[in-house]
């Protein structure tokens, strides 16, 4: 992607999660994170 196509774009720069992380949330449903009617697709969860 070139940096004009990247305008206005959210990315994720980092390592994989470890397997206890992983299990946690992979193929989970995690619907109860997010409002209702939320706009962003991308959510930052944080003391989890």
């Amino acid at each position: 992607m070139t940096q004009k196509d990247r305008s206005g774009r959210v990315s994720f720069e980092g390592e994989i999660a470890g397997t206890v992380i992983r299990d946690r949330y992979m193929g989970k449903n995690v619907n109860k994170l997010f409002k209702k009617g939320e706009i962003s697709p991308i959510k930052e969860i944080l003391n989890v």
